[in-house]
């Protein structure tokens, strides 16, 4: 890989993290089949809201914690629980 496509992948994953962090509240809206965590977990979901993309390991984090403070993981990703 050459060091323009190196900075071009740089920019990109620079420019994602602005999204997901200026977003207020994510929403990811897809059917995820039940053994995704087995065979998928480099599966990248994206957001509704901000467009931003995510692991769906670490989509799951992000509910987890959604709940604990007190919000419906269900609003984040539907069928979550």
């Amino acid at each position: 890989m050459g060091q323009a496509n190196i900075r071009a992948l740089w920019e990109l994953a620079q420019e994602n993290q602005r999204k997901l962090k200026a977003c207020k509240v994510h929403e990811f809206r897809t059917e995820l089949p039940p053994d995704v965590l087995r065979r998928g977990i480099h599966r990248r979901l994206i957001c509704r809201n901000c467009g931003g993309l995510m692991l769906v390991l670490d989509v799951y984090t992000y509910c987890l914690g959604f709940k604990a403070a007190g919000g419906d993981p269900n609003n984040v990703l539907n069928n979550f629980e």
